[in-house]
Protein backbone atom coordinates (compact mmCIF):
# COMPACT_ATOMS: atom_id res chain seq x y z
CA UNK A 1 0.00 0.00 0.00
CA UNK A 2 1.30 2.84 -1.07
CA UNK A 3 2.01 6.32 1.09
CA UNK A 4 -1.03 7.93 0.28
CA UNK A 5 -3.06 5.51 1.06
CA UNK A 6 -1.95 5.10 4.11
CA UNK A 7 -2.10 8.81 4.87
CA UNK A 8 -5.95 8.40 3.91
CA UNK A 9 -6.30 5.92 6.83
CA UNK A 10 -4.49 7.97 9.17
CA UNK A 11 -6.57 11.34 8.69
CA UNK A 12 -9.40 8.76 9.67
CA UNK A 13 -8.32 7.67 12.44
CA UNK A 14 -7.17 11.22 13.58
CA UNK A 15 -11.02 11.88 12.46
CA UNK A 16 -12.02 9.44 14.88
CA UNK A 17 -10.02 10.37 17.89
CA UNK A 18 -11.31 14.58 17.49
CA UNK A 19 -14.93 13.12 18.30
CA UNK A 20 -13.19 11.23 21.40
CA UNK A 21 -11.45 14.30 22.16
CA UNK A 22 -14.42 16.51 22.31
CA UNK A 23 -16.71 14.20 24.41
CA UNK A 24 -13.92 13.36 27.03
CA UNK A 25 -14.30 14.36 30.43
CA UNK A 26 -18.40 14.59 29.73
CA UNK A 27 -21.14 12.73 31.31
CA UNK A 28 -22.29 10.12 28.47
CA UNK A 29 -25.06 7.40 28.96
CA UNK A 30 -23.99 3.87 28.27
CA UNK A 31 -26.11 1.32 26.51
CA UNK A 32 -25.42 -2.25 27.25
CA UNK A 33 -24.54 -4.48 24.36
CA UNK A 34 -23.03 -8.36 25.86
CA UNK A 35 -23.14 -7.31 29.34
CA UNK A 36 -22.42 -4.77 32.07
CA UNK A 37 -18.35 -4.47 31.11
CA UNK A 38 -19.46 -4.58 27.18
CA UNK A 39 -21.02 -0.90 26.58
CA UNK A 40 -20.81 1.89 23.84
CA UNK A 41 -21.63 5.54 24.19
CA UNK A 42 -22.71 8.38 21.75
CA UNK A 43 -18.54 9.00 21.21
CA UNK A 44 -18.39 5.84 19.70
CA UNK A 45 -21.03 5.78 17.85
CA UNK A 46 -19.95 9.04 16.31
CA UNK A 47 -16.56 8.25 15.96
CA UNK A 48 -16.93 5.60 13.92
CA UNK A 49 -19.82 7.34 11.73
CA UNK A 50 -16.56 9.83 11.24
CA UNK A 51 -13.61 7.00 10.61
CA UNK A 52 -16.07 4.98 7.85
CA UNK A 53 -17.39 8.03 5.98
CA UNK A 54 -13.83 9.42 5.30
CA UNK A 55 -12.51 5.61 4.40
CA UNK A 56 -15.49 4.68 1.94
CA UNK A 57 -14.94 7.82 0.34
CA UNK A 58 -11.27 7.04 0.14
CA UNK A 59 -11.51 3.33 -0.24
CA UNK A 60 -15.37 2.82 -1.95
CA UNK A 61 -14.96 -0.90 -2.87
CA UNK A 62 -13.17 -1.86 0.46
CA UNK A 63 -14.89 -4.05 2.81
CA UNK A 64 -15.81 -2.07 6.25
CA UNK A 65 -15.90 -4.59 9.72
CA UNK A 66 -16.52 -1.72 12.75
CA UNK A 67 -16.89 -3.14 16.39
CA UNK A 68 -20.04 -1.27 16.96
CA UNK A 69 -21.97 -1.17 13.43
CA UNK A 70 -20.38 -4.66 11.98
CA UNK A 71 -19.14 -5.69 8.50
CA UNK A 72 -19.86 -3.52 5.11
CA UNK A 73 -19.56 -6.56 3.32
CA UNK A 74 -18.60 -5.36 -0.63
CA UNK A 75 -17.25 -8.68 -1.99
CA UNK A 76 -13.55 -7.28 -1.75
CA UNK A 77 -10.20 -9.09 -0.43
CA UNK A 78 -9.74 -6.05 1.75
CA UNK A 79 -11.27 -5.08 4.90
CA UNK A 80 -10.71 -2.31 7.68
CA UNK A 81 -11.27 -3.49 11.18
CA UNK A 82 -12.13 -0.66 13.57
CA UNK A 83 -12.22 -0.10 17.03
CA UNK A 84 -13.39 3.54 17.07
CA UNK A 85 -12.90 3.61 21.01
CA UNK A 86 -10.67 1.13 22.29
CA UNK A 87 -10.83 1.58 26.48
CA UNK A 88 -14.51 2.23 26.28
CA UNK A 89 -14.39 1.70 30.51
CA UNK A 90 -11.54 4.20 30.79
CA UNK A 91 -13.31 6.68 28.69
CA UNK A 92 -16.01 6.84 30.47
CA UNK A 93 -14.63 6.65 33.95
CA UNK A 94 -12.43 9.51 33.00
CA UNK A 95 -8.95 8.08 32.50
CA UNK A 96 -7.06 9.25 29.72
CA UNK A 97 -6.02 5.70 28.43
CA UNK A 98 -8.53 4.90 25.41
CA UNK A 99 -7.28 5.07 21.73
CA UNK A 100 -8.42 4.56 18.12
CA UNK A 101 -7.53 1.32 15.97
CA UNK A 102 -7.64 1.30 12.30
CA UNK A 103 -6.12 -2.20 10.56
CA UNK A 104 -6.63 -3.07 6.82
CA UNK A 105 -6.36 -7.04 5.91
CA UNK A 106 -5.98 -7.76 2.56
CA UNK A 107 -8.04 -11.18 3.08
CA UNK A 108 -6.17 -13.22 6.62
CA UNK A 109 -3.50 -11.17 6.54
CA UNK A 110 -2.50 -7.90 8.03
CA UNK A 111 -1.22 -5.09 5.73
CA UNK A 112 -1.76 -1.90 7.55
CA UNK A 113 -2.36 -0.83 11.24
CA UNK A 114 -3.05 2.52 12.58
CA UNK A 115 -3.19 3.88 16.14
CA UNK A 116 -4.45 7.21 17.44
CA UNK A 117 -4.09 8.48 20.82
CA UNK A 118 -6.75 10.95 20.94
CA UNK A 119 -5.61 13.15 24.14
CA UNK A 120 -1.75 12.92 22.90
CA UNK A 121 -2.06 13.58 19.80
CA UNK A 122 0.14 10.60 19.03
CA UNK A 123 -0.34 8.23 15.96
CA UNK A 124 1.37 4.72 15.33
CA UNK A 125 1.34 3.16 12.32
CA UNK A 126 3.04 0.49 10.43
CA UNK A 127 2.54 -0.99 6.86
CA UNK A 128 3.90 -4.46 6.16
CA UNK A 129 7.64 -5.30 5.35
CA UNK A 130 8.06 -1.31 5.56
CA UNK A 131 8.41 -0.73 9.45
CA UNK A 132 6.74 0.97 12.44
CA UNK A 133 6.37 4.14 13.11
CA UNK A 134 4.93 7.42 14.87
CA UNK A 135 4.02 10.52 14.19
CA UNK A 136 3.72 12.20 10.79
CA UNK A 137 6.34 13.44 8.60
CA UNK A 138 9.38 13.34 9.68
CA UNK A 139 8.44 9.57 10.77
CA UNK A 140 10.22 8.14 14.10
CA UNK A 141 10.80 4.65 13.04
CA UNK A 142 9.58 2.91 16.16
CA UNK A 143 11.61 -0.05 17.43
CA UNK A 144 11.23 -2.61 20.30
CA UNK A 145 13.25 -2.34 23.78
CA UNK A 146 16.29 -4.46 23.67
CA UNK A 147 16.12 -5.42 27.47
CA UNK A 148 16.66 -9.03 27.82
CA UNK A 149 15.89 -9.64 32.09
CA UNK A 150 12.27 -10.59 33.09
CA UNK A 151 12.85 -9.27 36.45
CA UNK A 152 13.19 -5.78 34.28
CA UNK A 153 10.68 -6.26 32.33
CA UNK A 154 7.07 -4.88 31.80
CA UNK A 155 4.22 -7.33 30.63
CA UNK A 156 0.73 -6.01 29.42
CA UNK A 157 -1.88 -7.90 29.54
CA UNK A 158 -5.11 -7.92 27.54
CA UNK A 159 -8.17 -10.22 27.98
CA UNK A 160 -11.51 -10.42 25.60
CA UNK A 161 -14.70 -10.52 27.41
CA UNK A 162 -14.75 -14.46 27.03
CA UNK A 163 -11.42 -14.19 29.15
CA UNK A 164 -13.70 -13.64 32.35
CA UNK A 165 -13.95 -17.22 33.53
CA UNK A 166 -10.03 -17.75 33.24
CA UNK A 167 -8.74 -14.33 34.79
CA UNK A 168 -8.36 -15.40 38.05
CA UNK A 169 -6.10 -18.16 36.77
CA UNK A 170 -4.02 -16.25 34.25
CA UNK A 171 -2.80 -13.64 37.21
CA UNK A 172 -1.62 -16.31 39.47
CA UNK A 173 0.07 -17.32 36.71
CA UNK A 174 1.91 -14.18 36.48
CA UNK A 175 2.31 -13.95 39.85
CA UNK A 176 4.28 -16.70 39.81
CA UNK A 177 6.65 -14.72 37.29
CA UNK A 178 8.95 -11.73 38.75
CA UNK A 179 8.65 -8.76 36.38
CA UNK A 180 9.24 -5.53 37.11
CA UNK A 181 5.16 -4.29 36.72
CA UNK A 182 2.38 -6.26 35.36
CA UNK A 183 0.23 -3.69 33.45
CA UNK A 184 -3.69 -3.99 32.79
CA UNK A 185 -4.95 -0.48 31.31
CA UNK A 186 -7.69 -2.03 29.80
CA UNK A 187 -6.56 -0.66 26.50
CA UNK A 188 -4.63 -2.92 24.47
CA UNK A 189 -4.25 -0.97 21.52
CA UNK A 190 -2.86 1.68 23.11
CA UNK A 191 -0.70 -1.27 25.04
CA UNK A 192 0.35 -2.91 21.86
CA UNK A 193 1.88 0.61 20.32
CA UNK A 194 3.96 1.33 23.69
CA UNK A 195 5.59 -2.19 23.38
CA UNK A 196 6.55 -1.31 19.68
CA UNK A 197 7.65 1.89 20.95
CA UNK A 198 10.22 0.10 23.26
CA UNK A 199 8.97 1.69 26.67
CA UNK A 200 7.59 -2.49 27.88
CA UNK A 201 9.05 -6.08 27.16
CA UNK A 202 6.08 -7.82 26.62
CA UNK A 203 2.26 -8.03 25.70
CA UNK A 204 0.17 -10.89 26.81
CA UNK A 205 -3.09 -11.17 24.79
CA UNK A 206 -5.64 -13.89 25.40
CA UNK A 207 -8.96 -14.38 23.75
CA UNK A 208 -8.84 -10.86 22.19
CA UNK A 209 -11.52 -9.15 20.51
CA UNK A 210 -10.15 -8.58 16.64
CA UNK A 211 -10.60 -4.90 16.80
CA UNK A 212 -8.36 -4.57 19.75
CA UNK A 213 -5.09 -6.19 19.00
CA UNK A 214 -4.79 -6.41 15.03
CA UNK A 215 -3.61 -2.76 14.41
CA UNK A 216 -1.43 -3.02 17.86
CA UNK A 217 -0.09 -7.02 16.16
CA UNK A 218 1.84 -5.17 12.59
CA UNK A 219 2.77 -2.49 15.10
CA UNK A 220 4.44 -4.27 17.05
CA UNK A 221 5.67 -6.88 14.57
CA UNK A 222 6.95 -4.01 12.25
CA UNK A 223 8.96 -2.74 15.10
CA UNK A 224 10.84 -6.07 15.78
CA UNK A 225 8.46 -8.03 18.07
CA UNK A 226 8.34 -11.46 18.40
CA UNK A 227 4.90 -12.64 18.17
CA UNK A 228 3.96 -16.62 19.06
CA UNK A 229 0.88 -18.41 20.03
CA UNK A 230 0.82 -20.17 23.84
CA UNK A 231 2.30 -22.46 22.84
CA UNK A 232 5.32 -20.82 21.46
CA UNK A 233 4.86 -21.82 17.79
CA UNK A 234 4.65 -19.33 15.04
CA UNK A 235 0.86 -18.36 14.98
CA UNK A 236 -1.10 -19.88 12.11
CA UNK A 237 -3.07 -16.43 11.53
CA UNK A 238 -3.10 -12.93 11.93
CA UNK A 239 -6.79 -13.34 13.61
CA UNK A 240 -5.27 -15.85 16.30
CA UNK A 241 -6.59 -13.51 19.44
CA UNK A 242 -4.31 -15.35 22.21
CA UNK A 243 -0.78 -14.67 21.67
CA UNK A 244 2.08 -13.59 23.19
CA UNK A 245 4.29 -10.59 21.75
CA UNK A 246 7.85 -9.78 23.25
CA UNK A 247 11.01 -7.82 22.55
CA UNK A 248 12.74 -11.26 21.63
CA UNK A 249 12.66 -14.67 21.34
CA UNK A 250 15.00 -14.47 24.33
CA UNK A 251 12.03 -13.01 26.57
CA UNK A 252 9.22 -14.82 25.11
CA UNK A 253 10.88 -18.47 25.73
CA UNK A 254 11.48 -16.99 29.44
CA UNK A 255 7.73 -16.08 30.14
CA UNK A 256 6.40 -18.88 28.63
CA UNK A 257 9.00 -21.56 30.12
CA UNK A 258 7.61 -23.37 32.93
CA UNK A 259 3.92 -22.25 32.02
CA UNK A 260 1.66 -24.34 30.26
CA UNK A 261 -0.10 -21.55 29.14
CA UNK A 262 -1.47 -23.24 26.29
CA UNK A 263 -4.33 -24.63 28.43
CA UNK A 264 -6.13 -21.97 29.08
Amino acid sequence: MGTANIKNIKVAAKAGGEVLRQYFGQALKTTIKTGPADFVTQADLESEAEIIRILEAAFPDYNIDSEERGLIDKGSDWTFVIDPLDGSNNFVCGIPNFAVSIALLKQNTLEVGVIQVPLSGQIYWAARNQGAYVGDLPNQPLRVSAAREINCSTIAVGMGYDAVPMRQTIYNRLAAIRFQRVLSGWCSTLEHAVLAAGKIELALQYKGEQYDFLAGKIIMREAGAIITDLAGQPESSDLNGSFIAGNSREMVEKFLAGMDWQEL
